[in-house]
């Protein structure tokens, strides 16, 4: 059972993936709307977890979680669902025009989970400052030998 932050990681990765595929000539379409789907798939589960510590049990049993308790995406998961079946299963081939679509039901479900469901801090990432240690004043140049410690001989 994958934790809230792993599908962060695996939406993460999912999204950089995407990046790379775009860059593409001739961009592999059907696997970016794949990718956007599962993308999507990975925050829906993340909610799930984070709201309720369970994970999906498959597409159905998450998909009716998205209708009862996520309703406020329920179109754009579906969409999302239903082009990245058509692009797996039914050989549809995914246009410019529609991987620019499928983009844009993804941002509106982001859009809109980030509004109703604000991340928890612990994953905003915050810069870093760098901590000064002091350096001691009191430290030998040699290390001493213990008294006990048997000195080698030929």
């Amino acid at each position: 059972m994958p934790l809230d932050t792993e599908h962060r990681k695996e939406h993460d990765k999912n999204i950089q993936l995407i990046g790379g595929l775009a860059g593409m000539n001739p961009a592999p379409n059907n696997w970016i709307v794949t990718l956007y789907f599962y993308s999507a798939l990975h925050l829906v589960e993340e909610n799930r977890w984070r709201r309720f510590k369970e994970d999906s049990e498959n597409h159905s049993d998450r998909k009716r979680y998205v209708k009862r308790k996520l309703r406020c995406i329920s179109d754009n998961y579906l969409s999302l669902y239903n082009d990245s079946v058509a692009a797996r299963y039914d050989c549809v081939d995914m246009t410019d025009e529609k991987v620019q679509s499928v983009k844009t039901e993804y941002s509106n479900l982001v859009a809109e989970l980030d509004k109703r469901f604000p991340r928890p801090r612990r994953f905003r990432t915050a810069p870093m400052k760098p901590v000064a240690k002091p350096i001691p004043q009191n430290v030998p140049k040699s290390i001493p030998k213990p008294d006990n410690v048997l000195e080698k001989t030929e």
